[in-house]
């Protein structure tokens, strides 16, 4: 029997954790070897790498309400029904290539505006159907090729 057949394969899940802050913060060698940093807005964060991170001692004070420009929020909050505390039947993702096929148009656009990296919106721009998306995601991803003011 060939070993590499008899190794099992592990699925992820995959959750979006939203930065609320304009910065970047980063979690410093968390498996001892490299970073995870959270961007502004959306995150994509695989469950092995919020096994890492849950244990860091900010993690709490992170969620906490505070003020900031003058309105109370929180550093991070999950996208509800994205955490790790949703249950396996409300899981909406499982794939970060695939995961806006599950929302409707609204939901949809407001999580393109709300996420940052190129590469996600190429995969989205891919293999979303929706032309009204699609737009959207072309959009966005010209925003980003604009240099800074």
């Amino acid at each position: 029997m060939d070993p590499k057949s008899s190794k099992e394969i592990k699925s992820s899940k995959t959750f979006i954790l939203k930065y609320n802050r304009p910065n970047v913060f980063k979690f410093a060698l968390v498996d001892g070897k490299r970073d995870i940093n959270l961007l502004p807005k959306n995150n994509f964060i695989s469950e092995e790498d919020w096994n890492l991170i849950k244990i860091h001692p900010l993690i709490e004070d992170l969620f906490e309400l505070e003020e900031f420009q003058g309105s109370m929020s929180s550093r991070l909050e999950w996208v509800p029904g994205f955490g790790p505390e949703d249950s396996p039947k409300d899981a909406k993702i499982s794939s970060v290539v695939n995961f806006l096929e599950t929302m409707n148009d609204k939901q949809a656009t407001r999580v393109v505006y709300d996420t940052l990296s190129p590469d996600i919106l190429k995969n989205w721009y891919g293999v979303e159907k929706r032309p009204a998306i699609l737009k959207i995601i072309g959009d966005q991803i010209e925003k980003l090729k604009m240099p800074a003011a």
